[in-house]
């Protein structure tokens, strides 16, 4: 009779435990609903505030670059405002009673996260400066300039030449001179270099995403 007491007290605390873990896991869809929401907004949000040349927006494949990786930043900072701010918490202000493993589970789930978190900003600055490094790289390394050594030979040039230039004119002479296909080539090589580097980036934190969810999920504790 007392083993089925204890038996019938243990159930009960594990059931509590279950119901519990289950209130979590919905208020973290909740969260995850939001989530999506803002970074709905955040992939359109590029729309808004950028420009290209004189045209209003973005081409479409800029737009589809620059809204992952907003997007992409948006839920990751959701999720981890909801882990390291607010998860714990709630789980303290309305548990009775909780199993220990899932308490050891929280905390090295913050951990891992936190890992994650740093590797994967770490990764994303150093593909982003080596991307800017790049794009700002003097236009001679693409591209072959006309090289005009006095002012009087570039002056006859532009009498005949207006409309087949891009100048790229600095302090005193030399002067250098893009013909415009020249210079819409080091465009064209600049804009899939920022959008090549754009997508490793996205790819790295969905790398990383995935492994962080697989770790985590696995190590869940199981209260039956």
């Amino acid at each position: 009779m007392l083993e089925d007491d204890e038996n019938q007290k243990l159930l009960m605390k594990k059931a509590i435990a279950f119901l519990l873990a289950l209130t979590l896991l919905l208020f973290q869809l909740t969260v995850g609903v939001m989530a999506v929401n803002m970074g709905l907004f955040a992939f359109l949000f590029p729309l808004a505030i950028f420009s290209q040349g004189g045209n209003t927006g973005l081409n479409f494949g800029i737009w589809i670059g620059y809204g992952l990786v907003f997007a992409g930043i948006t839920l990751v900072a959701v999720y981890a405002i909801y882990v390291f701010c607010m998860r714990e918490r709630i789980a303290k202000k309305e548990t009775f009673y909780m199993e220990e493993a899932y308490w050891v589970w929280m905390k090295a789930d913050k951990q891992l996260l936190r890992k994650a978190l740093k590797m994967a900003l770490t990764v994303a600055v150093v593909l982003g400066m080596i991307s800017g490094v790049i794009y700002n790289i003097d236009p001679a390394v693409f591209v072959k300039p006309i090289v005009f050594e006095t002012v009087k030979e570039f002056q006859l040039y532009m009498e005949e030449n207006v409309d087949s230039y891009y100048s790229d004119v600095r302090d005193g002479v030399p002067i250098e001179v893009y013909l415009k296909k020249d210079w819409n080539r080091v465009l064209y090589i600049r804009d899939r270099i920022s959008r090549a580097f754009g997508i490793l980036i996205v790819i790295e934190f969905v790398g990383f995403a995935i492994l962080y969810i697989r770790r985590t999920t696995r190590n869940l504790p199981n209260f039956f």
